[in-house]
């Protein structure tokens, strides 16, 4: 009968791991996948800037289906775009998060460039043989309401299937979540998890805390694998110790976002 009960609340807390920069570099390369082959990451996004995308895009190629793959869409902190624009400086680099953000918030990123530049990385990991599984971005850049606008359009015509929503689920609150209230107030109509929850470095006892914070339905959780700075290795860590039993352990359900999707599709 325990059984049956656990089983119940796995299917109601239904949770997504995403891996976050995937092709950064050596170290969150390595680490991201043994975190995929471990079974503790559904999910991955990758970053075409990155020192180490062809290994993560060879790895993703051959991963099978236990994991799903998406773009890390990025135009932040100095990487070069495919030509000057709106979203750049006078050299054709990227802005640094902050500024970007800012202009973002001011409506400064003009839609055409975005658009290019969105649709030019995409096409990027489709010719590599990527089936995109969803978007989310470095600095978190897609949920401002100007850039998240121009990207929902392009999601059907690029087939790619969902996109990370705004944060409404913390391990502590802070005054910039009024930042994402006003976001998903914007956030256009998507397929998304219902809940969308980043982890909290300073949190050291923050899978812990994770079983408590769940709510039924799906949620997508975003880490930053790593073993060499240590936030990221605070992020890393704790799953590695934990090991997938955890998960089933607390009543929850490990999915991807191809997943995610197909019950979305089946639903509607």
């Amino acid at each position: 009968m325990m059984e049956a009960k656990v089983f119940l609340r796995a299917v109601m807390r239904r949770l997504i791991i995403n891996a976050d920069d995937f092709g950064l570099d050596r170290d969150t390369v390595d680490a991201t996948i043994e975190l995929i082959e471990r079974g503790l990451v559904t999910s991955a996004t990758l970053l075409l800037c990155g020192k180490e995308i062809d290994r993560a895009i060879d790895f993703a190629i051959g991963a099978g289906d236990a994991c799903s793959f998406g773009l890390h869409f990025n135009i932040v902190d100095g990487a070069m775009a495919k030509c000057p624009s709106s979203l750049t400086d006078q050299v054709g680099q990227f802005r640094p998060s902050m500024m970007q953000r800012r202009r973002a918030l001011l409506g400064r990123l003009l839609a055409a460039d975005i658009e290019k530049e969105f649709v030019w990385q995409a096409y990027r990991l489709r010719d590599r043989g990527i089936r995109i599984s969803h978007v989310d971005s470095h600095g978190h850049l897609h949920k401002w309401p100007s850039v998240a606008q121009v990207i929902a359009p392009l999601l059907g015509r690029l087939e790619i299937g969902a996109m990370r929503r705004p944060q409404n689920l913390y391990f502590r609150h802070r005054p910039l979540d009024l930042l994402d209230a006003y976001c998903t107030w914007r956030f256009p109509r998507v397929r998304t998890t219902e809940h969308y929850c980043a982890v909290d470095p300073h949190e050291s006892d923050w899978l812990n805390l994770l079983s408590s914070l769940l709510p039924d339905g799906t949620v997508e959780l975003s880490v930053h694998p790593g073993k060499t700075e240590p936030w990221r290795r605070w992020e890393f860590e704790p799953l590695i110790r934990a090991g997938p039993c955890f998960f089933w352990d607390n009543g929850i359900q490990l999915i991807n976002f191809h997943q995610l999707v197909n019950d979305l599709n089946f639903c509607s």
